[in-house]
């Protein structure tokens, strides 16, 4: 029984992990995150920690997303869309980086 609840958690896990993956990876066939939060900072003229802050994260994880040493979380994939998406003027980055909506 021990092991049976084991290798459930462990399977549930690995679901979970890919289903994460893939979701990250749909990202993949377009720019990165860090050309994108570079144009953001670029056109609004903003450091790292206003975005960082703007986006209600880190600086250090804006700084890790835009040197490409990390992606974004789903949580904060969401936290940029909404993000770009409220800006004015952005509908060629919400193109080129979200699925339209």
């Amino acid at each position: 029984m021990f092991f049976d609840e084991k290798w459930a958690k462990y399977t549930m896990f690995i679901t979970s992990y890919i289903a994460d993956r893939k979701e990250n990876d749909l990202f993949s066939n377009k720019k990165d995150y860090g050309q994108l939060l570079r144009t953001l900072r670029d056109r609004l003229d903003l450091t790292q920690e206003r975005l960082a802050a703007k986006l209600d994260v880190t600086f250090a994880s804006v700084n890790r997303w835009e040197n490409g040493r990390t992606k974004p979380s789903r949580l904060a994939t969401k936290q940029i869309e909404k993000f770009v998406r409220s800006l004015e003027g952005s509908e060629d980055l919400v193109y080129e980086y979200f699925d339209k909506k």
